[in-house]
């Protein structure tokens, strides 16, 4: 492996890094794994850094210098080659992910079970468990009223 990370070897890592991340197909533009392909990075990088070091303790020169010119170029050159092409597909990805709305029969089922579960509820019960049940059917019930904005809960403190 040493002796693949040289820097007239670079275009043929990343092009190793795109075709790891997309097996099977021959377009490149279509990464199946895209975040293989940043991990891939980060390991090579770490690869460099282990010869580097072990260059520099041999004192091999030529093998710290190879290092090192990997180093740039993937400082360069990887981010243009892979992870723009990475990232770009995970957030096509996510842009275009389908968002399921519940059916509105299961939102009438949970509210009537939200409902008696509060008409049930003893306020006398004062252990951690009957507290903690209070506090997760307030904030359900908080969500279902207000469903357009559900990360108020989020804001809301408990206040001595």
């Amino acid at each position: 492996m040493s002796d693949l990370l040289r820097p007239e070897n670079f275009d043929n890592v990343a092009k190793g890094a795109l075709i790891t991340a997309s097996p099977g197909f021959d377009d490149e533009e279509d990464l199946q794994a895209p975040s293989t392909a940043i991990r891939l990075g980060y390991e090579i990088k770490q690869m460099l850094s282990a010869k580097w070091a072990e260059g520099i303790k041999s004192k091999d020169e030529a093998a710290a210098n190879d290092s090192k010119s990997f180093l740039k170029l993937m400082k360069f050159e990887w981010s243009t080659k892979v992870t723009k092409l990475a990232t770009v597909t995970l957030q096509v990805r996510s842009f275009n992910k389908e968002k399921s709305l519940p059916d509105p029969e299961d939102i009438i089922k949970i509210q009537e079970k939200i409902r008696y579960d509060i008409k049930t509820f003893d306020e006398k019960d004062t252990t951690p468990q009957n507290f903690r049940f209070a506090a997760e059917v307030s904030q359900a019930r908080l969500l279902l009223y207000n469903k357009r904005r559900s990360g108020e809960i989020e804001g809301i403190r408990v206040k001595d």
